[in-house]
């Protein structure tokens, strides 16, 4: 069985947190991983990387199937990935915060006499 609970049953704060993450849910990006950046030589024998002048690249790392995926990112989307990252972890947080009001839910009807 499952309980539904009405908007009005809830409180403001679990409405607010809701709406907030099915604003972020309904925006075009959002990505369960971390941007990383790297320095790295190319490997070509005249490039200034030879030299220490490292080149400055992005990877995404997230979690595919239990493995670990890199995939690298042109520099002209690096704001943007970090954007969708930065908003799955807004989403975390607020799922988490979600989750502890219906913790204390849970408690309160636990706890509540039948009938009432």
């Amino acid at each position: 069985m499952q309980l539904k609970i009405s908007k009005a049953a809830m409180s403001k704060e679990e409405r607010d947190l809701r709406a907030r993450a099915g604003l972020l849910l309904s925006q075009a990006g959002l990505v369960h991983g971390s941007l990383s950046r790297r320095m790295q030589k190319c490997g070509k024998p005249s490039c200034r990387c030879t030299r220490g002048e490292k080149h400055e690249t992005f990877v995404l790392v997230l979690r595919q199937e239990g493995k670990i995926v890199q995939i690298p990112i042109p520099k002209r989307l690096v704001s943007t990935v970090q954007g969708w990252v930065e908003q799955e972890k807004t989403l975390q947080d607020l799922v988490q915060r979600i989750s502890e009001l219906q913790a204390r839910r849970i408690r309160e009807m636990k706890g509540a006499k039948p009938g009432r």
